[in-house]
């Protein structure tokens, strides 16, 4: 197989003794597969400059899946001294790796975002209709369906304290 990361995937692959480094693309979630994925992760982003958008499409992961291994192998990195230590050799020779077999340019992915926050506006739109009041059965104009009592009742003292149910 020929991926873009083959030079930081096969020394994360050797690193953990991992035959082939497939399987670091693959779905699997075994602690002896995972742990490696994070770093390859890590590793992709520090060598690559990659966004997360990109590294969470070359490794077919969600972009949260990406962000929770980059947090847990920052938390490695900085709780565990022997960790942080073969995490800098791993680094070290995925830029050697890159530096003999160049990463391609990273293709550019669209991250789908909400460009317009407002709430959306409904699809009906509901013209002015004359209606008869639930209360007193006089003819009013309604803005909307679920508009069933005229302003007139429900400015009495009854529908506000709720005595009467329509």
């Amino acid at each position: 197989m020929n991926h873009p990361l083959d030079p930081i995937l096969n020394v994360v692959a050797e690193t953990y003794a991992i035959k082939p480094s497939e399987r670091l693309l693959s779905k699997g979630r075994d602690l002896s597969l995972t742990t490696p994925r994070h770093i390859a992760y890590w590793a992709t982003q520090e060598v690559t400059g990659a966004y997360l958008a990109q590294t969470a499409d070359l490794f077919k992961r969600n972009p949260k899946t990406v962000v929770y291994g980059l947090r847990r192998t920052q938390e490695l990195w900085e709780t565990d001294t022997e960790m942080r230590k073969q995490l800098q050799d791993i680094l070290e020779r995925c830029r050697a790796a890159v530096k003999e077999n160049p990463i391609p340019p990273l293709k550019k992915v669209r991250v789908k975002t909400r460009r317009n926050l407002a709430k959306p506006k409904p699809e009906k739109v509901y013209l002015e209709k004359p209606r008869k009041c639930l209360m007193c059965h006089n003819e009013f104009m309604s803005s909307h369906i679920g508009e069933r009592v005229c302003k007139g009742c429900k400015e009495t003292r009854v529908w506000r304290s709720g005595g009467i149910v329509a």
